[in-house]
């Protein structure tokens, strides 16, 4: 209560800054007595609503609500039969004077004036900001079905798929993969290489992981599983804000056409082995051919040297049997005698292997037949 002029005019100042402050605030403000009907509403809410005070002035609160129902459902939920001291934070749908329904932020607060309950409450258009939220709670939910879809595509793929991040712990895998290293899929997400594999294959797999920081892609051959089974791996790196960010990483079982590889290499390898024997062979048999083609040639000559003092030597001897049968008898002329039919033999022993030796050296093998001898001199 005022007790001087100067009293009631600084009172009078401050109640009209109040008037000014509460008027244009950016919050909508409204008064509300124990039985939630308006007191006081400043410009702020009459724009947010669509109302102006008079409309709102003496109404219950319900009038922003669509259904008698939800007004009784948000009293029961956050006033609790009006018996709350303070609330905040309380995100609504209200209506409009127009009927349409926005999104709302509350606050409130219990004040006593003399013997009367009042309540102020704060509120505050976020229609901008749910409407923002739903829409990416939406592109979420939309994204989490596509993703949900492209994992049970990649699960139907039969080959090894997996993701590894910037740092290498795999973040994903199909059951392909899961089947392969042997693990449930929670027990391989946020593992690496060296918790699923052997440490010498996983060092191997690390020293090409490390290799993807530089190269935005890899394709090579490993062994693995006891070195039974051949597999090549292809991976693409993955660039967020154009720094590496991990990798995506297929497996292809080749073990099948490593082992046909090999099949063919190691035919081809025999049938190398096999000509160069035969090669080997038929140098061999060219060799004999040529050694016997000398010793042919050889043996012509020979012949031929030996046959034409044979000749000599057999007519001579011849003559010298004829004479030794002229000289009269005797013990020496009959020794003589018997010692050519030594001789005779000896010759005839030569003139075979002469015979012999023309067989080998000459084409035709000769043979003995009747001739006309006059026929070989004309």
């Amino acid at each position: 209560v005022a007790t001087s002029r100067e009293d009631k005019i600084k009172l009078q100042k401050a109640l009209h800054f109040s008037k000014i402050f509460f008027n244009h605030s950016d919050l909508g403000h409204i008064i509300l007595d124990n039985k939630f009907n308006i007191i006081e509403v400043n410009e702020s809410l009459c724009q947010l609503t669509g109302y102006n005070s008079n409309e709102l002035i003496s109404q219950n609160f319900g009038i922003f609500f669509k259904t008698e129902l939800l007004y009784k459902s948000f009293l029961r939920n956050y006033l609790q039969d009006n018996s709350f001291n303070e609330i905040s934070n309380i995100e609504y749908r209200l209506r409009k004077s127009n009927g349409n329904m926005f999104w709302v932020e509350i606050f409130g607060k219990k004040f006593k004036e003399g013997r009367n309950n009042y309540s102020i409450w704060s509120i505050r258009n976020i229609s901008i900001r749910v409407n923002s939220r739903n829409t990416i709670r939406r592109l979420n939910q939309k994204l989490q079905n596509e993703f949900n879809k492209l994992q049970e595509i990649i699960n139907l793929i039969p080959m090894p798929i997996f993701i590894k991040d910037g740092e290498f712990k795999y973040i994903d895998c199909n059951k392909a993969f899961c089947k392969f290293v042997d693990f449930e899929k929670e027990d391989i997400l946020g593992k690496d290489v060296f918790d699923l594999f052997e440490k010498n294959i996983a060092e191997k797999f690390h020293q090409q992981d490390l290799q993807m920081r530089e190269n935005p892609s890899q394709i090579y051959e490993t062994q693995i599983k006891n070195k039974t089974k051949f597999i090549e791996l292809h991976k693409k790196s993955i660039y967020k804000d154009d720094a590496f960010s991990g990798f995506v990483g297929i497996m292809i079982d080749i073990t099948q056409q490593v082992s046909q590889r090999n099949y063919l290499e190691n035919r081809v390898k025999e049938e190398l082995e096999k000509n160069a024997l035969q090669r080997q062979m038929h140098q061999k048999e060219q060799l004999e051919n040529v050694k016997f083609l000398t010793i042919g040639q050889m043996a012509a000559g020979i012949t031929h040297e030996i046959n034409t003092p044979l000749t000599f030597i057999k007519g001579n001897f011849e003559m010298l049997v004829e004479d030794l049968q002229m000289l009269p008898t005797s013990k020496l002329r009959d020794a003589m005698i018997e010692d050519t039919k030594t001789i005779q033999t000896g010759l005839e022993r030569v003139g075979k292997i002469i015979e012999s030796m023309r067989e080998v050296s000459q084409k035709n093998t000769e043979k003995i037949e009747r001739v006309e001898i006059l026929d070989t001199i004309l």
